[in-house]
This record gives structure tokens, C-alpha cells and sequence, in this order.
């Protein structure tokens, strides 16, 4: 296990040798006497970047990771969430679309052109949400 410091907020292991003493780095009783405590490593994964950060207790230094999103991950996500909400607003535009048919319907004075524009709207609300679903 590694024992570090953490003093005004920089993060200091300990170190293999010290002064006359061989593999200070295992000798837990001086490094406690010289305030280093048990660090705890956070898990991460390959291939990402992280922000680090640490929390001291009583008998532990816990390092935090945030994971840093790529920029180009960002605009990606930005983008897929422009085309996302262009596409509800399509949704609801063919809500909208199919209210005067469903009232025929509904009222009894429908025609086969009312049917029919409720199969062609819901075709296209078909198709919009499978295009929810390729960028959800």
C-alpha cells in the first residue's frame, strides 16, 4: 500500500529511502510518526483523462477522479441534442397535423382521406422516432 501527505492541497508520497533508513517506504510505523497516511487509489480506466482531487480523514487520503470529456465529445453531444429537439419539434408539429382528422373520426364525419392522413402521419412519426432512438 502507498502512504502519502497531503499538504495545502499537493499530494506527496513517501519516499523509498529516508536520511539512514532503507525502504522507508515500508516501514509503516515511521511513516505514520511523519503524518503519512494510507492512500486509496481511485479506479480508472484506460484511455481517458481524469481531474484529480483528494480527500483527507482522519486515517486515509482518498484521491477523487472527475473524467474530463473530450471537446470533441462535447460538440458531438451539443449537436445530437440540436437534432433531438428539432425532431420533437417535428413530432409534436405532426400531433398538431392529426387533430382535425382524429376529430372527424372521433365525431363520426370521417372519410377515407382522414384515415389516410393519420397512416401517412404516423409513418413519418415512426421513422422521426427511429431516428430518437439511433441518437439516444
Amino acid at each position: 500500500m502507498k502512504y502519502a501527505k497531503l499538504e495545502n492541497g499537493v499530494l506527496t508520497f513517501a519516499p523509498k529511502n529516508k536520511g539512514n533508513i532503507l525502504n522507508y517506504n515500508l516501514n509503516v510505523e515511521e511513516m505514520t510518526k511523519d503524518g503519512y497516511k494510507p492512500f486509496i487509489e481511485a479506479e480508472k480506466e484506460l484511455n481517458k483523462s481524469y481531474e484529480y482531487s483528494y480527500e483527507e480523514t482522519q486515517n486515509e487520503i482518498k484521491e477523487i477522479v472527475t473524467e474530463i470529456i473530450p471537446i470533441e465529445t462535447s460538440i458531438e453531444n451539443f449537436e445530437n441534442l440540436q437534432i433531438i429537439n428539432e425532431l420533437k419539434q417535428q413530432l409534436n408539429d405532426l400531433d398538431l397535423k392529426s387533430i382535425r382528422a382524429l376529430r372527424a373520426i372521433t365525431s363520426g364525419n370521417s372519410n377515407n382521406l382522414d384515415l389516410n392522413k393519420l397512416q401517412e402521419i404516423e409513418l413519418e412519426v415512426l421513422n422521426i422516432r427511429n431516428q430518437l432512438l439511433e441518437l439516444i
